[in-house]
């Protein structure tokens, strides 16, 4: 059984409650539940974005023992709709993560286009590159396939599940690493998770 990465001990909040959640290294977990029903507060809550007394350990190490600036580049969370802060793709972009870039379908000249003449679907792939530069443990992923085509999406989760096992292409990195994937499509669930996680009825329950 693969090692656990992310721990999440028991917790309850006026808004969600679970008992003790753990993401394996190498694994992806898919999480899933109606709109509203705390999906994205828990992973900004994870990622230390907002308020919160959750009691989160990385490879053993709690979050309170680790600098908060550390913690967020270290379990790193990719929102819906991201927020872009310099005028191209390309100049918030690691060597590695430009070296994804053809497998997400993105080409150089994309990449130095300004960001306002990109399509919805072109800026959230532009996003993971930008939130997989920073070479996080884990990746906290809110619907990041949630403007794209099907070849598109079939792009954005073969290179999700190579990274995830330290195998996508360009990549030197041995460390263990897991994902938290919110989806709202049964079929990609199933293609991606190695276990499955439901928010229903304010709880956060393991459904496989």
């Amino acid at each position: 059984m693969p090692a656990a990465l992310l721990q999440i001990d028991p917790f309850s909040f006026d808004w969600l409650n679970a008992a003790k959640l753990s993401c394996a290294a190498g694994e992806i977990t898919a999480l899933s539940g109606d709109s509203g029903s705390g999906k994205s507060r828990l992973l900004r809550s994870i990622a230390d974005l907002d308020p919160n007394d959750l009691d989160v350990a990385l490879e053993g190490e709690r979050r309170c023992d680790i600098a908060p600036p550390q913690w967020r580049q270290l379990v790193q969370y990719l929102p819906a709709e991201p927020v872009w802060w310099t005028d191209t793709a390309d100049e918030m972009l690691s060597n590695t993560a430009k070296a994804f870039a053809a497998q997400l379908g993105i080409s150089t000249t994309l990449l130095n286009k300004p960001i306002s003449q990109l399509s919805t679907g072109e800026r959230q792939r532009c996003a993971l590159l930008r939130a997989l530069s920073v070479e996080p443990k884990v990746l906290l992923l809110d619907e990041p396939t949630a403007a794209l085509d099907k070849t598109s999406v079939s792009q954005v989760e073969k290179l999700l599940k190579d990274w995830v096992a330290g195998q996508a292409g360009g990549d030197t990195h041995a460390d263990a690493r897991a994902i938290i994937w919110v989806s709202h499509d049964p079929s990609q669930r199933e293609r991606v998770a190695d276990q499955q996680w439901e928010v229903t009825g304010g709880e956060v329950q393991a459904c496989r």
